[in-house]
Protein backbone atom coordinates (compact mmCIF):
# COMPACT_ATOMS: atom_id res chain seq x y z
CA UNK A 1 0.00 0.00 0.00
CA UNK A 2 2.79 2.39 0.99
CA UNK A 3 4.77 1.60 -2.14
CA UNK A 4 1.73 2.06 -4.38
CA UNK A 5 1.00 5.46 -2.78
CA UNK A 6 4.64 6.41 -3.17
CA UNK A 7 4.59 5.49 -6.86
CA UNK A 8 1.37 7.44 -7.29
CA UNK A 9 2.90 10.63 -5.87
CA UNK A 10 5.98 10.17 -8.01
CA UNK A 11 3.84 10.72 -11.12
CA UNK A 12 4.43 14.25 -12.52
CA UNK A 13 0.74 15.13 -12.95
CA UNK A 14 -0.16 14.10 -9.40
CA UNK A 15 2.83 16.00 -8.03
CA UNK A 16 1.85 19.19 -9.88
CA UNK A 17 -1.81 19.08 -8.82
CA UNK A 18 -1.10 18.10 -5.21
CA UNK A 19 1.52 20.83 -4.75
CA UNK A 20 -0.79 23.41 -6.34
CA UNK A 21 -3.69 22.54 -4.08
CA UNK A 22 -1.54 22.58 -0.93
CA UNK A 23 0.24 25.84 -1.82
CA UNK A 24 -3.03 27.52 -2.81
CA UNK A 25 -4.58 26.53 0.51
CA UNK A 26 -1.64 27.88 2.49
CA UNK A 27 -1.61 31.14 0.53
CA UNK A 28 -5.35 31.67 0.94
CA UNK A 29 -5.01 31.18 4.70
CA UNK A 30 -2.05 33.58 4.79
CA UNK A 31 -3.99 36.07 2.69
CA UNK A 32 -6.95 35.93 5.07
CA UNK A 33 -4.59 36.79 7.93
CA UNK A 34 -3.32 39.79 5.94
CA UNK A 35 0.25 38.52 5.52
CA UNK A 36 0.48 39.78 1.93
CA UNK A 37 -1.62 42.95 2.20
CA UNK A 38 1.22 45.47 2.35
CA UNK A 39 3.00 43.82 -0.61
CA UNK A 40 -0.19 43.84 -2.70
CA UNK A 41 -0.76 47.50 -1.79
CA UNK A 42 2.75 48.40 -2.94
CA UNK A 43 2.12 46.63 -6.25
CA UNK A 44 -1.14 48.59 -6.52
CA UNK A 45 0.83 51.82 -5.99
CA UNK A 46 3.32 50.83 -8.67
CA UNK A 47 0.56 50.11 -11.17
CA UNK A 48 -1.12 53.41 -10.31
CA UNK A 49 2.15 55.22 -11.00
CA UNK A 50 2.65 53.41 -14.31
CA UNK A 51 -0.86 54.10 -15.63
CA UNK A 52 -1.22 57.75 -14.54
CA UNK A 53 -1.37 59.98 -17.62
CA UNK A 54 -4.63 61.98 -17.42
CA UNK A 55 -4.71 65.67 -18.19
CA UNK A 56 -5.82 68.15 -15.50
CA UNK A 57 -9.59 68.23 -15.02
CA UNK A 58 -10.89 71.36 -16.74
CA UNK A 59 -14.01 71.34 -14.54
CA UNK A 60 -11.96 72.22 -11.45
CA UNK A 61 -9.78 75.07 -10.23
CA UNK A 62 -7.54 74.98 -7.15
CA UNK A 63 -6.79 78.25 -5.36
CA UNK A 64 -3.75 77.24 -3.36
CA UNK A 65 -2.28 79.23 -0.49
CA UNK A 66 1.42 78.70 -1.16
CA UNK A 67 4.65 79.88 0.47
CA UNK A 68 4.73 83.08 -1.64
CA UNK A 69 1.19 83.95 -0.52
CA UNK A 70 2.17 83.57 3.13
CA UNK A 71 5.16 85.88 2.63
CA UNK A 72 3.19 88.48 0.71
CA UNK A 73 0.11 88.46 2.93
CA UNK A 74 2.27 88.20 6.06
CA UNK A 75 -0.20 85.97 7.86
CA UNK A 76 -0.86 82.34 8.62
CA UNK A 77 -3.48 81.13 9.02
CA UNK A 78 -5.32 83.42 6.63
CA UNK A 79 -7.57 85.92 8.37
CA UNK A 80 -11.33 85.85 7.92
CA UNK A 81 -11.02 89.10 6.02
CA UNK A 82 -8.73 87.61 3.40
CA UNK A 83 -10.93 84.53 3.03
CA UNK A 84 -14.02 86.73 2.73
CA UNK A 85 -12.31 88.78 0.00
CA UNK A 86 -11.38 85.57 -1.85
CA UNK A 87 -14.93 84.24 -1.67
CA UNK A 88 -16.44 87.55 -2.77
CA UNK A 89 -14.19 87.77 -5.80
CA UNK A 90 -14.81 84.15 -6.82
CA UNK A 91 -18.60 84.33 -6.41
CA UNK A 92 -18.64 87.30 -8.78
CA UNK A 93 -17.55 85.04 -11.67
CA UNK A 94 -20.23 82.38 -11.17
CA UNK A 95 -18.54 79.10 -10.30
CA UNK A 96 -20.79 76.08 -9.79
CA UNK A 97 -19.41 75.51 -6.30
CA UNK A 98 -16.66 76.72 -3.96
CA UNK A 99 -15.02 74.37 -1.47
CA UNK A 100 -13.41 76.14 1.47
CA UNK A 101 -10.85 73.59 2.71
CA UNK A 102 -9.79 75.85 5.57
CA UNK A 103 -11.21 75.40 9.06
CA UNK A 104 -13.18 78.29 10.48
CA UNK A 105 -14.54 76.94 13.75
CA UNK A 106 -13.07 79.94 15.57
CA UNK A 107 -12.74 83.57 14.56
CA UNK A 108 -9.48 84.69 12.91
CA UNK A 109 -9.96 88.45 12.97
CA UNK A 110 -10.14 90.88 11.35
CA UNK A 111 -13.20 90.19 9.22
CA UNK A 112 -14.99 87.43 11.13
CA UNK A 113 -18.41 89.09 11.09
CA UNK A 114 -18.07 89.81 7.37
CA UNK A 115 -17.22 86.17 6.65
CA UNK A 116 -20.18 84.86 8.63
CA UNK A 117 -22.45 87.31 6.79
CA UNK A 118 -21.12 86.11 3.42
CA UNK A 119 -21.72 82.46 4.37
CA UNK A 120 -25.22 83.31 5.60
CA UNK A 121 -26.12 85.20 2.41
CA UNK A 122 -24.74 82.39 0.29
CA UNK A 123 -26.80 79.80 2.16
CA UNK A 124 -29.96 81.85 1.55
CA UNK A 125 -29.24 82.68 -2.10
CA UNK A 126 -26.70 80.98 -4.39
CA UNK A 127 -25.69 78.16 -2.04
CA UNK A 128 -22.28 77.82 -3.67
CA UNK A 129 -19.89 77.72 -0.72
CA UNK A 130 -19.09 74.46 1.08
CA UNK A 131 -17.08 74.98 4.29
CA UNK A 132 -15.57 72.03 6.16
CA UNK A 133 -15.63 70.26 9.49
CA UNK A 134 -13.81 67.20 10.81
CA UNK A 135 -14.99 64.19 12.81
CA UNK A 136 -13.34 63.27 16.08
CA UNK A 137 -11.08 60.19 15.96
CA UNK A 138 -8.90 58.27 18.40
CA UNK A 139 -6.00 60.73 18.16
CA UNK A 140 -7.47 64.13 17.27
CA UNK A 141 -10.50 66.12 18.37
CA UNK A 142 -13.33 67.04 16.04
CA UNK A 143 -13.48 70.46 14.37
CA UNK A 144 -16.80 72.24 13.90
CA UNK A 145 -17.97 74.14 10.81
CA UNK A 146 -18.31 77.96 10.89
CA UNK A 147 -21.03 79.16 13.27
CA UNK A 148 -24.47 80.16 12.10
CA UNK A 149 -24.99 77.65 9.28
CA UNK A 150 -28.60 76.54 9.55
CA UNK A 151 -28.51 73.32 7.52
CA UNK A 152 -25.00 71.90 7.91
CA UNK A 153 -25.80 68.41 6.61
CA UNK A 154 -26.56 69.84 3.17
CA UNK A 155 -24.22 72.82 3.34
CA UNK A 156 -21.01 71.49 4.93
CA UNK A 157 -18.56 68.78 3.86
CA UNK A 158 -16.25 66.79 6.12
CA UNK A 159 -12.54 66.90 5.39
CA UNK A 160 -11.67 63.49 6.90
CA UNK A 161 -9.40 61.27 4.83
CA UNK A 162 -8.73 57.56 5.34
CA UNK A 163 -5.12 56.43 5.64
CA UNK A 164 -3.99 52.84 5.31
CA UNK A 165 -1.69 51.35 7.93
CA UNK A 166 1.35 52.57 5.97
CA UNK A 167 0.04 56.16 5.93
CA UNK A 168 -0.99 56.17 2.26
CA UNK A 169 -4.41 57.44 1.15
CA UNK A 170 -5.86 54.89 -1.26
CA UNK A 171 -9.52 55.07 -0.24
CA UNK A 172 -12.02 57.83 -0.96
CA UNK A 173 -14.44 58.29 1.96
CA UNK A 174 -17.68 59.69 0.50
CA UNK A 175 -20.18 59.34 3.34
CA UNK A 176 -19.87 59.03 7.11
CA UNK A 177 -22.11 59.35 10.12
CA UNK A 178 -22.87 62.79 11.52
CA UNK A 179 -21.37 63.78 14.85
CA UNK A 180 -21.70 66.69 17.25
CA UNK A 181 -18.42 68.11 16.00
CA UNK A 182 -19.15 67.54 12.32
CA UNK A 183 -22.91 67.48 11.62
CA UNK A 184 -22.81 66.25 8.02
CA UNK A 185 -22.82 62.89 6.26
CA UNK A 186 -21.16 64.18 3.11
CA UNK A 187 -17.48 64.57 2.28
CA UNK A 188 -16.25 67.85 0.84
CA UNK A 189 -15.57 66.13 -2.48
CA UNK A 190 -19.05 64.62 -2.68
CA UNK A 191 -20.80 67.88 -1.73
CA UNK A 192 -18.92 69.78 -4.43
CA UNK A 193 -19.52 67.11 -7.07
CA UNK A 194 -23.25 67.06 -6.31
CA UNK A 195 -23.48 70.84 -6.64
CA UNK A 196 -21.74 70.63 -10.02
CA UNK A 197 -24.09 67.87 -11.16
CA UNK A 198 -27.21 69.82 -10.12
CA UNK A 199 -26.64 72.02 -13.17
CA UNK A 200 -26.75 68.84 -15.27
CA UNK A 201 -30.07 67.84 -13.63
CA UNK A 202 -28.38 64.81 -12.06
CA UNK A 203 -29.47 63.94 -8.55
CA UNK A 204 -28.14 61.59 -5.90
CA UNK A 205 -29.92 59.20 -3.60
CA UNK A 206 -28.72 57.02 -0.78
CA UNK A 207 -30.23 53.81 0.48
CA UNK A 208 -28.85 51.84 3.41
CA UNK A 209 -29.25 48.65 1.42
CA UNK A 210 -28.29 49.82 -2.08
CA UNK A 211 -25.71 52.45 -1.11
CA UNK A 212 -25.01 55.71 -2.94
CA UNK A 213 -26.38 56.26 -6.43
CA UNK A 214 -25.75 59.38 -8.51
CA UNK A 215 -27.82 59.51 -11.67
CA UNK A 216 -27.68 55.99 -13.07
CA UNK A 217 -24.32 55.16 -11.47
CA UNK A 218 -24.14 53.04 -8.34
CA UNK A 219 -21.12 53.62 -6.15
CA UNK A 220 -20.66 50.13 -4.75
CA UNK A 221 -18.80 50.59 -1.45
CA UNK A 222 -15.69 48.74 -0.37
CA UNK A 223 -16.05 45.86 2.04
CA UNK A 224 -13.52 44.89 4.70
CA UNK A 225 -11.96 42.33 2.31
CA UNK A 226 -12.13 44.14 -1.04
CA UNK A 227 -9.08 43.50 -3.22
CA UNK A 228 -5.96 42.96 -1.13
CA UNK A 229 -7.52 44.44 1.99
CA UNK A 230 -8.14 42.11 4.89
CA UNK A 231 -10.28 43.14 7.85
CA UNK A 232 -9.88 46.82 7.14
CA UNK A 233 -12.30 49.38 8.55
CA UNK A 234 -14.86 49.86 5.77
CA UNK A 235 -17.08 52.21 7.80
CA UNK A 236 -19.13 54.77 5.93
CA UNK A 237 -19.22 54.66 2.14
CA UNK A 238 -15.74 54.21 0.69
CA UNK A 239 -14.49 53.60 -2.83
CA UNK A 240 -10.94 52.97 -4.01
CA UNK A 241 -9.30 56.21 -5.10
CA UNK A 242 -8.52 56.54 -8.78
CA UNK A 243 -6.16 59.51 -8.76
CA UNK A 244 -6.25 61.56 -11.92
CA UNK A 245 -2.47 61.94 -12.11
CA UNK A 246 0.59 62.53 -9.97
CA UNK A 247 1.28 66.14 -10.85
CA UNK A 248 -1.78 68.31 -11.31
CA UNK A 249 -5.37 67.21 -10.87
CA UNK A 250 -6.62 70.65 -11.97
CA UNK A 251 -5.41 74.07 -12.98
CA UNK A 252 -3.90 75.79 -9.98
CA UNK A 253 -3.53 79.48 -9.09
CA UNK A 254 -2.38 81.18 -5.91
CA UNK A 255 -4.54 83.15 -3.51
CA UNK A 256 -2.74 86.39 -4.34
CA UNK A 257 -3.33 85.75 -8.05
CA UNK A 258 -7.05 85.89 -7.36
CA UNK A 259 -6.87 88.81 -4.93
CA UNK A 260 -4.52 91.12 -6.82
CA UNK A 261 -3.06 90.05 -10.11
CA UNK A 262 -5.79 88.71 -12.38
CA UNK A 263 -7.95 90.90 -14.65
CA UNK A 264 -11.71 90.34 -14.95
CA UNK A 265 -11.67 88.47 -18.27
CA UNK A 266 -8.93 86.11 -17.14
CA UNK A 267 -10.68 85.46 -13.83
CA UNK A 268 -13.97 84.72 -15.56
CA UNK A 269 -12.26 82.17 -17.83
CA UNK A 270 -10.69 80.53 -14.79
CA UNK A 271 -13.74 80.43 -12.54
CA UNK A 272 -17.01 80.35 -14.49
CA UNK A 273 -18.88 77.01 -14.27
CA UNK A 274 -16.03 75.33 -12.41
CA UNK A 275 -15.72 73.77 -8.99
CA UNK A 276 -13.24 75.96 -7.11
CA UNK A 277 -11.35 74.60 -4.10
CA UNK A 278 -9.49 76.88 -1.71
CA UNK A 279 -6.85 75.38 0.56
CA UNK A 280 -3.29 75.43 1.84
CA UNK A 281 -0.63 74.02 -0.49
CA UNK A 282 2.45 75.42 1.27
CA UNK A 283 4.65 72.51 2.48
CA UNK A 284 5.56 74.45 5.64
CA UNK A 285 1.96 74.08 6.86
CA UNK A 286 2.31 70.28 6.74
CA UNK A 287 -1.03 69.58 5.12
CA UNK A 288 0.67 67.11 2.77
CA UNK A 289 -0.48 63.49 2.53
CA UNK A 290 1.08 60.34 1.13
CA UNK A 291 -0.54 58.89 -1.99
CA UNK A 292 0.26 55.91 -4.23
CA UNK A 293 2.59 58.26 -6.09
CA UNK A 294 4.71 58.82 -2.98
CA UNK A 295 4.81 55.13 -2.02
CA UNK A 296 8.38 53.99 -1.48
CA UNK A 297 9.79 57.55 -1.55
CA UNK A 298 11.50 59.15 1.42
CA UNK A 299 10.89 62.77 0.34
CA UNK A 300 7.65 64.66 -0.29
CA UNK A 301 7.57 63.93 -4.02
CA UNK A 302 4.29 62.29 -4.91
CA UNK A 303 2.59 63.68 -1.82
CA UNK A 304 -0.48 65.87 -2.21
CA UNK A 305 -1.93 68.76 -0.25
CA UNK A 306 -5.28 68.08 1.37
CA UNK A 307 -7.04 70.39 -1.07
CA UNK A 308 -5.59 68.35 -3.96
CA UNK A 309 -6.86 65.11 -2.37
CA UNK A 310 -10.36 66.61 -2.22
CA UNK A 311 -10.02 67.82 -5.82
CA UNK A 312 -9.17 64.26 -6.88
CA UNK A 313 -12.32 63.10 -5.09
CA UNK A 314 -14.47 65.59 -7.00
CA UNK A 315 -12.80 64.67 -10.28
CA UNK A 316 -13.29 60.94 -9.72
CA UNK A 317 -17.00 61.35 -8.97
CA UNK A 318 -17.61 63.62 -11.97
CA UNK A 319 -15.60 61.37 -14.30
CA UNK A 320 -17.54 58.32 -13.13
CA UNK A 321 -20.96 59.94 -13.54
CA UNK A 322 -20.38 62.09 -16.63
CA UNK A 323 -17.61 60.30 -18.52
CA UNK A 324 -18.40 56.67 -17.78
CA UNK A 325 -15.10 56.04 -16.01
CA UNK A 326 -15.25 52.72 -14.17
CA UNK A 327 -14.80 52.34 -10.45
CA UNK A 328 -12.35 49.68 -9.31
CA UNK A 329 -13.76 46.16 -9.20
CA UNK A 330 -12.50 43.05 -7.41
CA UNK A 331 -12.82 39.29 -7.52
CA UNK A 332 -14.83 37.57 -4.79
CA UNK A 333 -12.77 35.59 -2.28
CA UNK A 334 -13.57 32.30 -4.04
CA UNK A 335 -12.50 33.88 -7.33
CA UNK A 336 -9.20 35.01 -5.82
CA UNK A 337 -8.55 31.48 -4.53
CA UNK A 338 -9.20 30.05 -8.01
CA UNK A 339 -6.98 32.77 -9.55
CA UNK A 340 -4.12 31.78 -7.24
CA UNK A 341 -4.63 28.09 -8.13
CA UNK A 342 -4.50 28.92 -11.85
CA UNK A 343 -0.97 30.26 -11.34
CA UNK A 344 0.31 27.64 -8.90
CA UNK A 345 -0.66 24.82 -11.29
CA UNK A 346 1.79 25.72 -14.11
CA UNK A 347 4.44 26.24 -11.43
CA UNK A 348 3.89 22.68 -10.28
CA UNK A 349 4.14 21.28 -13.82
CA UNK A 350 7.28 23.28 -14.55
CA UNK A 351 8.77 21.89 -11.35
CA UNK A 352 8.22 18.33 -12.63
CA UNK A 353 10.34 19.10 -15.70
CA UNK A 354 13.16 20.93 -13.95
CA UNK A 355 15.54 17.92 -13.87
CA UNK A 356 14.61 16.77 -17.38
CA UNK A 357 14.76 20.07 -19.29
CA UNK A 358 16.56 22.63 -17.17
CA UNK A 359 16.93 25.34 -19.84
CA UNK A 360 13.26 25.50 -20.82
CA UNK A 361 12.20 25.21 -17.20
CA UNK A 362 14.25 28.29 -16.33
CA UNK A 363 12.78 30.20 -19.29
CA UNK A 364 9.24 29.22 -18.29
CA UNK A 365 9.98 29.97 -14.63
CA UNK A 366 10.96 33.53 -15.54
CA UNK A 367 8.30 33.97 -18.22
CA UNK A 368 5.17 33.06 -16.27
CA UNK A 369 5.62 35.66 -13.46
CA UNK A 370 6.44 38.27 -16.09
CA UNK A 371 3.25 37.43 -17.97
CA UNK A 372 1.32 37.61 -14.69
CA UNK A 373 2.61 41.09 -13.80
CA UNK A 374 2.48 42.63 -17.29
CA UNK A 375 -0.85 40.98 -18.11
CA UNK A 376 -2.38 42.19 -14.87
CA UNK A 377 -1.20 45.72 -15.58
CA UNK A 378 -2.29 45.83 -19.22
CA UNK A 379 -5.45 43.73 -19.14
CA UNK A 380 -6.96 44.13 -15.68
CA UNK A 381 -5.68 47.31 -14.04
CA UNK A 382 -6.31 49.49 -17.08
CA UNK A 383 -9.87 48.12 -17.02
CA UNK A 384 -10.16 49.11 -13.35
CA UNK A 385 -9.66 45.61 -12.00
CA UNK A 386 -7.55 45.06 -8.90
CA UNK A 387 -6.50 41.42 -9.02
CA UNK A 388 -3.92 39.80 -6.71
CA UNK A 389 -0.37 39.72 -8.08
CA UNK A 390 1.87 38.84 -5.13
CA UNK A 391 0.02 35.71 -3.99
CA UNK A 392 -0.25 34.04 -7.43
CA UNK A 393 3.39 34.88 -8.22
CA UNK A 394 4.44 33.47 -4.86
CA UNK A 395 2.20 30.45 -5.48
CA UNK A 396 3.88 29.79 -8.82
CA UNK A 397 7.32 29.91 -7.19
CA UNK A 398 6.37 27.81 -4.17
CA UNK A 399 4.58 25.16 -6.24
CA UNK A 400 7.55 24.85 -8.59
CA UNK A 401 10.01 24.86 -5.70
CA UNK A 402 8.11 22.25 -3.70
CA UNK A 403 7.95 19.83 -6.64
CA UNK A 404 11.63 20.40 -7.41
CA UNK A 405 12.42 19.78 -3.75
CA UNK A 406 10.38 16.57 -3.64
CA UNK A 407 11.91 15.23 -6.84
CA UNK A 408 15.35 16.21 -5.65
CA UNK A 409 14.76 14.27 -2.46
CA UNK A 410 13.45 11.26 -4.41
CA UNK A 411 16.51 11.33 -6.67
CA UNK A 412 18.83 11.66 -3.66
CA UNK A 413 17.03 8.79 -1.90
CA UNK A 414 17.38 6.55 -4.96
CA UNK A 415 21.08 7.33 -5.25
CA UNK A 416 21.55 6.69 -1.54
CA UNK A 417 19.86 3.31 -1.88
CA UNK A 418 21.97 2.45 -4.93
CA UNK A 419 25.10 3.46 -3.03
CA UNK A 420 24.02 1.38 -0.06
CA UNK A 421 23.33 -1.64 -2.26
CA UNK A 422 26.74 -1.22 -3.87
CA UNK A 423 28.39 -0.98 -0.45
CA UNK A 424 26.51 -4.03 0.83
CA UNK A 425 27.51 -6.02 -2.25
CA UNK A 426 31.13 -4.90 -1.92
CA UNK A 427 31.17 -5.80 1.77
CA UNK A 428 29.67 -9.23 1.05
CA UNK A 429 32.25 -9.83 -1.66
CA UNK A 430 35.11 -8.86 0.63
CA UNK A 431 33.75 -11.07 3.42
CA UNK A 432 33.46 -14.01 1.02
CA UNK A 433 37.04 -13.55 -0.26
CA UNK A 434 38.40 -13.35 3.29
Amino acid sequence: MVNSMKKLFEQPGIQAIASSVIVTGLLVVGQNFGFFQILELRVFDWMMQITANSEPDSRLLIVGVNEEDIKELKQVPLSDEVINDLLGKLIKYKPRAIGLDIFRDIAINPGHDKLLKTLKQDEENDDLIVPICKHRDSTTPGISPPKGIENPDLKVGFSDVVEDTDGVIRRNLLLSQESNDCPTQYSLGLQLALKYLEAENIQAKFDAREGLQIGNVKFKPLTSNSGAYQNMDAGGEQILFKYRNSNQVAEKVSATDILRNKDDRELEDLVKDRVVLIGYTAPSLKDIFNTPYSSGKSDLSGGMAGVEIHANSVSQILSTVLNGEKLFWFLPESGEAFWIFLWTLPGGFIGTQAFKDRKNSIIAGLGFPTVLIVGNLIIFFTLSGWIPVVTPALGFILAAGSVIGVNGYIEWEERRKEDQIYKDQLQAKNSKES
